[in-house]
């Protein structure tokens, strides 16, 4: 029997919590935690109830579906799921919620549990309102920015254009505005 599974199989009916059940799993302190939107189209789910509509990239407008973020801590060079939640149009309709407010909810979330992880996110993530929550929390972050996205270094504005493979770019201390 693994090390991992011999505290849950030895006592199946222990309940363990959250964060104890992936400490089993996950690496203690992961130097990098990813996270990435990604849309679910569910053309045909018209009576499920938290199907709303989602932007998707290769569609003219939002179709029926959803959207899941997904957080994964890098462990031997490879990512590991420690986290997941379901963004849709119909679950932040009606409740005084926002995409936003549901994301940095995930944030807050996993940053409790890895306090001193480096976040990397997606360009889905790269709004000002997650910036200004990153940068109130003191969090350590790395954020792709889209083609064509304006930012102030200093006294200099700059498009950021396409780099060229094998290439980085990195600004410091730039003003974002999404």
């Amino acid at each position: 029997m693994s090390a991992l599974t011999h505290p849950i199989l030895s006592d199946p009916d222990k309940n363990l919590d959250t964060e104890e059940y992936l400490s089993l799993f996950a690496p203690d302190n992961p130097k990098y935690i990813i996270m990435d939107l990604t849309p679910i189209e569910r053309p045909q789910a018209k009576k499920t109830e938290y199907i709303g509509y989602v932007k998707v990239p290769d569609k003219d407008r939002p179709v029926r579906g959803y959207e899941v973020a997904v957080v994964g801590a890098i462990y031997k060079k490879r990512p590991f799921p420690i986290a997941l939640k379901v963004i849709s149009s119909r679950l932040i309709h009606g409740k005084g919620r926002s995409k936003n407010q549901m994301i940095m909810e995930l944030i807050e979330e996993t940053h409790s549990m890895y306090p001193d992880s480096i976040l990397i996110l997606d360009r889905g993530f790269a709004s000002q309102n997650i910036i200004s929550f990153l940068l109130s929390k003191g969090l350590k972050f790395v954020v792709r920015l889209r083609h064509g996205t304006s930012i102030v270094v200093g006294e200099q504005r700059i498009i950021l254009g396409d780099i060229e493979p094998g290439k980085m770019e990195i600004y410091e201390n730039a003003l974002y505005r999404g």
